[in-house]
């Protein structure tokens, strides 16, 4: 490399030609200590490039540096930290949403598996009512019939279905109640 102190005050004036000869020339010395502490190939493209940035940015302050060759591998060395503090915070953050996301689906599954033991029982519940009281029932929860419109299809009273319908939900209430599903009573008000 020609006189170190001419190029770098010709770096300093702005010249890319002896910026690009100076990273050719330094590089072979500056990677394998990098490598020390970036194993990815990726991360040392990084470091590599903001090192190089740095020194270009800093290029102001290179005639003045008594060491720079020094200063170079310290601006590395910093540049290596600042890397490997920014791959600690994203992988902490990878192993929270991991951790997040598993604890999710795993709520999700115990929800699921809650929600189809319950549907199960209220189908257990409603095939133990009576075929009147089943018909009514379903006519009302499953097709969204109102209780006069009900009435008025079976030929019943109005009162009739509205009772019939009461103790339905008396009797699946107390069979979930029997089968340790008390708090499942909401799935049917809010279904």
């Amino acid at each position: 490399m020609p006189d170190l102190p001419d190029v770098l005050r010709k770096i300093a004036e702005g010249d890319e030609i002896a910026f690009a000869s100076f990273f050719r020339t330094v590089m072979p010395a500056i990677e394998p200590a990098i490598r020390k502490y970036v194993h990815s190939g990726e991360g040392l493209r990084e470091v590599i490039q903001e090192t190089f940035i740095r020194v270009w940015m800093s290029r102001d302050k290179l005639p003045g540096l008594e060491k720079p060759l020094h200063w170079l591998y310290r601006v590395a060395s910093n540049e290596c930290f600042t890397w490997l503090r920014k791959e600690a915070i994203w992988d902490k953050h990878v192993a929270q949403l991991a951790r997040t996301m598993a604890f999710q689906e795993e709520g999700q599954a115990v929800e699921n598996m809650a929600a189809a033991e319950t549907r199960e029982l209220i189908h257990k519940a409603i095939n133990k009512l009576s075929p009147q009281r089943r018909l009514i029932f379903n006519l009302n929860r499953n097709e969204g019939l109102p209780t006069a419109e009900i009435a008025e299809k079976l030929n019943l009273s109005h009162s009739h279905v509205k009772n019939s319908l009461s103790e339905s939900l008396r009797f699946i209430r107390e069979y979930l109640a029997a089968s340790g599903k008390i708090m499942t009573l909401l799935y049917l008000f809010l279904k």
